[in-house]
C-alpha cells in the first residue's frame, strides 16, 4: 500500500478465508501492516491456497487520501521428483 497523500496514515490487513472484521475496536486478521505512514507492506511466507481478503484502515481525518494497493503473487515451482529435470 502507497498513499500519494502527504501525512497520510494508512494500516493494512490481510486475512485469508474470511472478511477482516473489528472485534472491540480492533482488526482481526492473519496479517497486518501498521506503521505511522500510508506506506504498508505485508509478505505472506508460503501462503496456503484459497481467498485473501484485504481491508484499509484510514486514520488521517478531513483530507481526501489517494492511494495505491499492489498484490504481487510469486508461485515457487518445487524441483521433480528422483533427481528428474524440466527441459
Amino acid at each position: 500500500l502507497r498513499t500519494q497523500t502527504p501525512s497520510a496514515d494508512a494500516d493494512l490487513f490481510v486475512r485469508r478465508g474470511q472478511n477482516v472484521t473489528l472485534v472491540n475496536g480492533r482488526p482481526v486478521a492473519d496479517f497486518s501492516s501498521e506503521g505511522l505512514t500510508g506506506d504498508e507492506v505485508i509478505t505472506i511466507p508460503s501462503p496456503a491456497p484459497g481467498m485473501y481478503f484485504i481491508a484499509i484502515a484510514l486514520f488521517t481525518r478531513n483530507t481526501p487520501v489517494t492511494m495505491t494497493l499492489t498484490a504481487t503473487i510469486t508461485e515457487t515451482v518445487p524441483p521433480p521428483p528422483n533427481g528428474l529435470r524440466f527441459v
